[in-house]
């Protein structure tokens, strides 16, 4: 326990304190104080007084809550691009599949048309014209396997037209279906 001299605010002269005593009376100006034991407050002060005064231990509480606040920002950047990139790829998913399937669509109508050629030069006679542009129906979006299944089989189905039409208006026909045995069976 720490002893303290106490001094009069009224004269400066030493109080001298009884511990069973509440009140002390000034020795000099006879002034009459009220005691206070403090016990509980002067353990809490200790207590405060020791974290408070200790300049070292100040820094590093101080340090630890800088440290505490940059690993919260660090987090909470690293969440940030963390959605960022989920956002680009997706937006990236997006824009190549779009991409793609726009793409497929435009080879959809490109094949089309070559289709309605292949009809418009059987109808001109015009078998090999009609033949060549039957080969050239191919798919290469890479869009869909069941877009590329489709249109090889509109291809086959419009190189066996020509050769059909061909037999119809001349008797025989040079070209060669791209049916396998197996295909015409079934």
């Amino acid at each position: 326990m720490k002893l303290v001299n106490l001094r009069c605010p009224n004269c400066n002269g030493e109080l001298k304190i009884n511990p069973e005593k509440k009140t002390v009376i000034c020795g000099y100006c006879h002034t009459e104080f009220k005691v206070d034991d403090e016990i509980k407050r002067i353990e809490i002060n200790k207590t405060i007084h020791h974290v408070y005064t200790d300049n070292a231990k100040i820094k590093e509480i101080e340090m630890k809550e800088e440290k505490e606040k940059q690993n919260a920002k660090h987090e909470h950047i690293g969440t940030i691009i963390l959605i960022a990139m989920i956002i680009a790829l997706f937006a990236f998913y997006v824009i190549f599949f779009s991409n793609l399937e726009r793409k497929s669509n435009i080879q959809e109508k490109e094949l089309q048309q070559i289709v309605e050629e292949v009809k418009y030069e059987v109808s001109q006679g015009n078998f090999e014209e009609a033949y060549l542009k039957a080969k050239n129906i191919k798919y290469t979006a890479d869009w869909s396997t069941e877009i590329e299944e489709k249109w090889e089989e509109i291809r086959k189905e419009m190189i066996d037209y020509v050769i059909r039409e061909e037999k119809k208006a001349t008797g025989k026909s040079d070209h060669k279906s791209e049916r396998g045995l197996f295909d015409s069976v079934f």
